[in-house]
């Protein structure tokens, strides 16, 4: 039984390889075989084997005959390589092409295989962590175990379900996320942002917003009487009942890439983050950004007329002694409640009124009096020995007087969210104050600038040379010495470091050398209820932007610089008021910009040739101190009696326009002594007819004021106290009827 064993396994081996010589092997074995009847018996087992054996042989050589090349006849390989020739043909690609998309495909395979590779490595090893972990609790806590395996087999679940989800949602938006009512699902970052900009981007310029100051003029459509010269800015903010608002005015927009982006975040806070959102659907709001300063202009004008700005206590400084100026609470427009209804109109669709009542509730001011009283002891306990400057073995004394000029507050927010009124120096003034002091007696008064146009904009030509401060940084040393500590006990000294002067340089740079500097500035106020006078304003204020006045004696005419104000200058029809009477005219409101230039040079001191007051009494300017202008006359007319040349310089909002005069500050002090009221003639009474009302019936259309006179006298001195001159601005307005329409119909 052994031998045949031993013999079927040598009989398998042999067959294993195929030979024929194997097979003669066997052959000769078995005849040497002994004829008992054992050996038969055994003969007989052995044979069988050699049978098998000898059939394995045969499969094994017929299965090494399949795997070699079989011979083919000429003509076969011709035709199959026709055959193959043809196919070729048929599915002939650019090579280039091909290999791209292979590379392509080959990359992606690439890294989808490697991510499941390390993901399957990642669970398997948690997994044999777990068993092991099982396994030890199953010895112990049987019971036990039964649960943690039903909980680690839950979280496993969840856990291949999260990565699966987040491997095939790839690049795009999980299911059950909407941004502004729209289904956004599976859709990718660019698809998703067309699909909103789509929808909303038309919303948000169909049409304008009408905010209203009460619900019954909401409910009737009240609409705002004209602007008129004769009304007040004061009295126009009380009467406006609507403002009319838009996308442009506001400089609204949509930022739909980070609104995308949410929307792409959502799900993808992790696996209960992904659990919740299966069961809950998520909706972004589409929100609506403001520019800042056209937003708080619009609630401004609303806090003016249903309201009352807040007031900060603030500093004012004389004489080198700051004292504190009184502040209250307001009534006022909730920046943020204003914005969110504005966002929701304007993205709203054509099924909803763009319409709403404007709120004001309760504002406390941002600075009380105690910390205005803080910040007021500060600049006091700081300029009270003043300042030494030296310069290259020469030195000088500021005055707390002289400081008190040069400081002012900012507003700070901390970070608890309170605010604090900040003590700092007026960068301009200081480093004007510095070139001005820093020279010597006759340097300073050779210094000397004149105004250039050339074509890239306004130009100083500095006729003094020779050195002058480097005010950055005596800016610096000054702000640290005054407010970087504590309060200084003795005189602080600056130490100058002087640099060449430049002879020809940009206004913008000369302002930021301390070479020229603001001498006035005046500031008017209107409304934006009539566009046609406002853009009268801003028309007006551009064409005297940027006048040069020579110095010695030059002369600045207002009808001379800006022409006449008609149809054909691009002016439009706007009220004027001519002998009292309102009328309609080109170039209305042009006066208010004459005004505006007149207390700009009022306050700086230089003399005024021509000036004529309005017909009628406007109270929203200094009384006494309006200027009216017609082409070619009345005109306003005023002198530049400085060393050196003046540039006026126009600005203006939507709701202000401002003159500022720069060059060399003259050093003029003015004085206003403004005389009583004087009564001139009363006003009448008269009546229009109106047959579109009920018979019986009338309204007063135009209010009626007396005439009335008033002087105003100006004081202008040089810095040493010595009188210049006294200028008498006499102004008489005459008597404005009252109109009362009479309705007549039957």
């Amino acid at each position: 039984m052994a031998e045949a064993r031993h013999n079927r396994s040598s009989s398998s081996r042999a067959s294993s390889r195929g030979g024929k010589h194997a097979g003669s092997a066997q052959t000769r074995r078995a005849r040497n075989a002994a004829p008992t009847r054992s050996s038969r018996s055994g003969a007989g087992k052995g044979t069988s084997a050699n049978k098998r054996s000898t059939t394995r042989a045969t499969n094994a050589a017929r299965a090494t005959r399949r795997t070699q090349p079989q011979r083919t006849t000429r003509s076969q390989n011709s035709t199959r390589a026709r055959s193959a020739n043809v196919g070729a043909i048929r599915t002939q690609q650019p090579r280039s092409a091909h290999r791209g998309k292979a590379k392509s495909r080959n990359i992606v395979a690439v890294i989808l295989g490697g991510l499941a590779t390390g993901l399957f490595s990642f669970f398997s090893l948690i997994g044999k962590g777990i068993l092991h972990a099982f396994g030890s609790l199953r010895a112990r806590h049987p019971r036990t175990a039964v649960l943690a395996a039903v909980l680690v087999v839950f979280v496993l679940f969840n856990c291949v379900c999260y990565a699966g989800d987040y491997v095939t949602r790839w690049g795009k938006v999980m299911p059950n996320v909407t941004v502004g009512g729209i289904d956004v699902a599976g859709m990718t970052r660019d698809e998703a942002i067309d699909a909103v900009k789509t929808v909303y981007e038309p919303r948000l310029t169909s049409s304008d917003v009408e905010i209203y100051s009460s619900e019954e003029g909401m409910a009737l459509h009240h609409t705002n009487a004209a602007s008129s010269d004769e009304v007040t800015v004061e009295e126009e903010l009380a009467s406006t009942e609507v403002w009319n608002t838009n996308a442009a005015n506001l400089n609204a927009s949509i930022n739909y890439d980070a609104l995308i982006d949410a929307a792409m975040a959502e799900g993808r806070g992790g696996i209960f983050d992904r659990i919740g959102l299966f069961f809950g659907a998520r909706e972004l709001s589409v929100v609506v950004s403001f520019g800042e300063d056209d937003l708080e202009w619009l609630a401004s004008q609303i806090d003016s007329s249903m309201g009352e700005a807040y007031e900060n206590y603030g500093i004012t400084i004389s004489k080198g002694q700051a004292s504190v100026t009184e502040g209250h609470d307001g009534m006022m427009v909730d920046r943020s409640w204003f914005a969110d209804k504005l966002s929701t109109l304007l993205t709203s669709d054509d099924s909803v009124t763009r319409a709403f009542v404007a709120e004001v509730v309760y504002t406390p001011m941002k600075i009380n009096e105690a910390a205005a009283q803080a910040t007021c002891n500060t600049i006091n306990n700081a300029i009270a020995y003043g300042l030494t400057f030296s310069e290259e073995g020469s030195e000088w004394h500021a005055t707390s007087s002289d400081l008190g000029d040069m400081i002012t507050t900012d507003i700070v927010q901390n970070d608890d969210g309170t605010y604090t009124l900040a003590p700092t120096v007026d960068s301009s003034k200081v480093k004007h104050y510095l070139v001005t002091q820093s020279l010597s007696g006759a340097d300073a008064n050779n210094l000397t600038v004149a105004f250039e146009k050339e074509s890239d904009g306004i130009y100083v030509n500095v006729t003094s040379g020779g050195l002058m401060p480097e005010t950055e940084d005596a800016v610096a040393q000054i702000t640290n010495a005054l407010f970087g500590g504590e309060a200084p006990s003795s005189t602080p000294t600056i130490t100058l470091k002087l640099v060449d002067m430049p002879s020809h340089i940009s206004v913008d740079e000369a302002i930021s050398l301390g070479l020229i500097t603001k001498i006035s500035s005046y500031t008017t106020e209107y409304t934006a209820r009539s566009e046609a006078r406002n853009h009268n304003i801003h028309l007006a204020a551009d064409l005297l932007d940027n006048s040069i006045v020579s110095s010695n004696g030059g002369v600045w005419s207002f009808n001379d610089t800006a022409g006449e104000c008609n149809q054909e200058a691009g002016f439009q029809v706007a009220g004027v008021v001519v002998n009292g009477v309102s009328e309609e005219d080109f170039g209305g409101g042009i006066c208010q910009v004459a005004t505006t230039v007149f207390n700009a040079v009022y306050n700086a001191g230089y003399p005024v040739k021509e000036r004529h007051n309005h017909s009628s009494y406007i109270a929203s300017y200094p009384a006494g101190r309006d200027a009216a202008i017609s082409y070619p006359s009345p005109d306003l007319k005023w002198t530049n009696d400085g060393t050196s040349d003046v540039l006026l310089d126009m600005s203006y909002t939507d709701t202000t326009v401002t003159a500022t005069l720069y060059g060399i500050d003259p050093g003029y002090v003015v004085s206003t002594e403004t005389g009583e009221w004087q009564e001139g003639a009363a006003y009448g009474t008269t009546y229009t007819y109106d047959d579109t009302i009920a018979a019986g019936t009338q309204y007063v259309q135009t209010e009626g004021k007396n005439g009335s006179s008033i002087s105003v006298t100006r004081t202008v001195k040089d810095s040493e106290g010595n009188v210049l001159h006294k200028d008498l601005f006499q102004s008489t307005y005459v008597a404005v009827n009252e109109v009362v329409v009479v309705g007549t119909k039957s």
